[in-house]
């Protein structure tokens, strides 16, 4: 197999797969054709306000493991860095 036969098959495939309605396309739809739009709406909105807190709840994990590190950096530095951090000098006049 070529590149170029498999860059062609690798673009199907994606594009097919981009297509493909997900879990959460399907189960809006499902709401729009048992229940109506007013159910469809709120499916949808349930959905978006749970990858909203989703990526939330990443963005605080990512934070709160970078400060840890930052934190554990200071430690390591030694004493000296730390005052410096903890205590600058316009602070301390």
């Amino acid at each position: 197999m070529t590149l170029s036969e498999s860059l062609v098959g690798f673009t199907l495939a994606a594009c097919i797969l981009t297509l493909t309605p997900g879990l959460d396309t399907v189960l809006v739809l499902r709401q729009l054709m048992t229940s109506g739009a007013s159910s469809a709406r709120k499916a949808a909105l349930g959905v978006a306000l749970v990858n909203v807190g989703l990526y939330m709840f990443c963005l605080a994990v990512i934070h709160v493991l970078l400060f840890l590190i930052w934190f554990m950096l200071l430690i390591a530095a030694g004493q000296t860095s730390m005052n410096a951090w903890l205590h600058p000098a316009w602070v301390l006049g």
